[in-house]
């Protein structure tokens, strides 16, 4: 254990002894490090495993449940709203509104916890609507409070309505 020597190999942030190895810097896989003293030289293999990718998410409480789609197999969930921890899935009602954490354990033991906001759903109105319509190529523009989201539905068009589209 000569104090003397350098750390090399992918990883590897500060090279003078103790030396520093980033496994952000490495990425994921197998990476021999090697340390040189007094011109000899031994290795070792680290093993950095891929992290599972996790976002942060925006849901609705009256949301049905769903199982949360990553990017890894096996590992285990945790976390209030988890119904079964070896699948994922989860159920927004048992949540309390605003921001909720969920923890995702790999097989291999790497730990990724992300954001879940639970929000009230938004009681949506539409302006501008009338209930009978000439079946007619025409646009009628439609409102709604709040503005944003998404309109769908046979018949719109962004944010308007065409009766002929719509059909009889």
């Amino acid at each position: 254990q000569p104090f003397n020597g350098l750390w090399n190999g992918l990883g590897i942030i500060d090279p003078n002894f103790p030396g520093i190895f980033s496994p952000n810097s490495s990425g994921p896989g197998s990476h021999i490090i090697n340390y040189t003293a007094n011109s000899c030289t031994d290795n070792l293999i680290i093993q950095v495993f891929p992290r599972p990718i996790l976002f942060d998410s925006i849901i609705c409480a009256n949301s049905t449940p769903f199982i949360i789609n990553i990017n890894s197999s096996g590992g285990l969930w945790d976390g209030v709203g988890i119904i079964d921890n070896t699948i994922g899935l989860i159920d927004p009602s048992l949540m309390n509104i605003g921001v909720n954490y969920l923890q995702y354990t790999s097989d291999n033991g790497c730990v990724d916890t992300f954001e879940v906001n639970i929000i009230n759903p938004p009681v949506v109105s539409f302006n501008s609507l009338n209930t009978n319509y000439c079946y007619v190529d025409s646009l009628y523009a439609v409102s709604t409070s709040p503005s944003g989201g998404v309109l769908s539905g046979n018949g719109i068009v962004n944010f308007s309505f065409n009766p002929s589209i719509a059909g009889s």
